[in-house]
């Protein structure tokens, strides 16, 4: 929660925290600014959508206090907003997505390492066990 910061009435910054290592959205802006988010909130049935341009910083002034455990982002994405409109809570509430009795057992679904070991013809237990391992990393050292 709260890891977008409004920086004005029309920008937004997202800070890019360590993750999976890849620069698709970073590469995608480059060759095309348009931006479009999806805001779901857990408990909130309308979905805010956003419009922009997006833009790549490496300003430590502003990356500097989106600092977590001691470590500010290396880069940003700044959305300059063009357009903010709800999405009809319709589905969501139809979905029961926030109500825990339909939620479905986390160990039901396969992991991403796991369908890729599938489509592989891999163990897919054996990967699964590090990138578990690795998630909660990443987690907990965000």
């Amino acid at each position: 929660p709260g890891f977008v910061v409004i920086f004005d009435d029309k920008t937004l910054i997202i800070p890019d925290r360590v993750g999976n290592n890849r620069l698709d959205t970073t590469r995608n802006i480059l060759k095309n600014p348009a931006i479009g988010l999806l805001f779901i909130i857990p408990g909130v049935n309308e979905v805010m959508r956003i419009g922009g341009q997006g833009e790549i910083t490496d300003d430590a002034s502003l990356l500097e206090p989106m600092s977590v455990n001691d470590k500010a982002p290396k880069t940003g994405i700044i959305v300059h907003i063009e357009q903010v409109f709800y999405s009809c809570a319709r589905s969501l509430i139809r979905s029961k997505a926030w109500d825990p009795a339909s939620h479905v057992d986390r160990r039901a679904v396969p992991s991403p390492v796991q369908v890729i070991a599938l489509r592989e013809n891999q163990d897919p237990d054996a990967p699964n066990e590090r990138y578990e391992d690795h998630m909660r990393h990443l987690y907990d050292n965000a």
